[in-house]
């Protein structure tokens, strides 16, 4: 059989799988391939992770010290404060005057009291050896996440295929809120404009002016610039310029690009998505959200950059975010109800990563790149989380001290191969596992 026929049945099969990509905190009339439970993990009672038979030595995490107490946090509003970086050698600093205030979505409303929060120095400053330095940075909970790291992973895994500015600054640090012991957190960068960060130029004429969008179907504030895409008006937040250097004429003309390249995606023309994408970062974005099986890919927290470039501007994907929901850590019945290591997500729930596995070239492409990292940064990852799960197993163990009411118990979307693992060892085991029944998986998939 041919290949344009196959990929023509395959398309078909799936096509219309998540026809509105909308993901409400109650899903309502989606349809998803048949839901699949807990018997779908291969071995739902894990073994231990065997430890290296090199002695690793125990390690201990930096140490944020915040002044503010956390039930005086605010979600919106910054509060003044100090910030102390201790245990981190030479990257250690005093009290630091500096702002903080609450963040996120669903991570703030729904993960208890651990919550997370965005940090901003009266100045800039260089965090545990960044190469920039900058006045905001984020502290992130992973509260629902019981292994603590699948965001630090796919921010682990994005360093190691395209560099800081594909996969963000990521530390795993303590954090203390006045005298109050908070848990392991996750130290990364403020989505932004920023050296370091994500560099682009504003320019006076739209058409020669760099932008950063996000696809994020969370509920806008009055201070934020959408723009509504396509026929499913898939909501993009133009995150900059910002919105007092934003003219009539910038959004207009982010909105006619975007809409350009979501109609390229689907009619599923390889000619034209080629034309107004960079097709590389969108393999590897596809490829990173599509392995974790990320709940939010076709949801929110989705970042692209309209760059110019010799040929014309061009629609660059990343840097990645926020993946505490990703690799079998949550169901949500009727929309994600199938969290194991097989089948895709991504491609389901995102119409434009479905013409990575769909459109013949660009498929070509990923399965290409998949076989290039497969035993490369894909197993430089595994093989680092089974190296941080046994090195800081202690301070791991730390933080469901503080929080000892969460191992072994449901709290937000967890499924029963989660809730039912009532040791952060376990929880470790578990993820290893996933990711490389996932390999297997991957490869049967994007066999030649």
């Amino acid at each position: 059989m041919r290949l344009a026929t196959v990929v023509l049945i395959f398309a078909a099969l799936f096509i219309t799988a998540c026809g509105n990509n909308s993901a409400p905190d109650t899903p309502t009339n989606t349809t998803f391939p048949t839901p699949v439970g807990d018997a779908v993990l291969s071995v739902p009672h894990l073994p231990p992770l065997e430890e290296n038979p090199d002695p690793i030595p125990t390690g201990t995490l930096p140490s944020v010290y915040i002044g503010i107490v956390a039930r005086n946090i605010h979600r919106h509003d910054w509060r003044g404060t100090t910030v102390s970086m201790r245990d981190a050698g030479e990257y250690s600093f005093g009290p630091a005057v500096a702002q903080v205030r609450g963040r996120g979505n669903s991570s703030w409303r729904y993960m208890g009291e651990k919550r997370p929060v965005r940090l901003r120095f009266a100045e800039p400053r260089y965090m545990l050896g960044s190469t920039y330095a900058a006045t905001d940075w984020n502290l992130i909970n992973n509260a629902a996440d019981y292994s603590l790291v699948r965001t630090y992973a796919a921010y682990h895994l994005g360093y190691l295929l395209r560099g800081q500015r594909f996969g963000p600054t990521h530390h795993l640090v303590h954090v203390t809120m006045g005298n109050d012991y908070r848990g392991v957190y996750l130290l990364t960068d403020q989505m932004q404009v920023h050296q370091g960060r994500v560099e682009l130029t504003r320019h006076n004429d739209p058409a020669l002016s760099e932008y950063f969008v996000q696809w994020c179907r969370h509920p806008k504030s009055d201070d934020d610039i959408y723009v509504y895409v396509g026929e499913g008006r898939t909501p993009f937040e133009i995150r900059f310029p910002s919105a007092r250097r934003l003219t009539d004429g910038h959004i207009a003309y982010v909105n006619d690009f975007l809409n350009q390249v979501d109609a390229a995606m689907v009619a599923m023309d390889y000619e034209a998505i080629a034309a107004l994408v960079d097709i590389p970062s969108f393999v590897d974005f596809y490829l990173v959200n599509e392995f974790f099986k990320n709940v939010d890919a076709g949801f929110s927290s989705l970042f692209f950059q309209i760059r110019q470039t010799d040929t014309g501007p061009r629609l660059y994907a990343g840097p990645l975010w926020d993946f505490d929901q990703a690799a079998g850590s949550a169901v949500v019945p009727g929309w994600y109800s199938d969290y194991s290591p097989q089948r895709l997500w991504a491609a389901h729930a995102n119409h434009w990563l479905r013409s990575f596995v769909v459109v013949p070239e660009l498929r070509a492409l990923t399965a290409a790149r998949w076989h290039e990292i497969r035993d490369n940064e894909v197993a430089d990852m595994i093989a680092h989380l089974e190296y941080i799960s046994v090195r800081y197993r202690a301070c791991f163990d730390r933080n469901f001290d503080r929080w000892d009411n969460k191992l072994g118990n449901y709290l937000w979307r967890n499924p029963l191969s989660i809730t039912m693992i009532d040791t952060h060892k376990g929880q470790m085991a578990h993820l290893v596992d996933w990711f490389n029944q996932r390999k297997v998986w991957f490869d049967e998939f994007f066999a030649e």
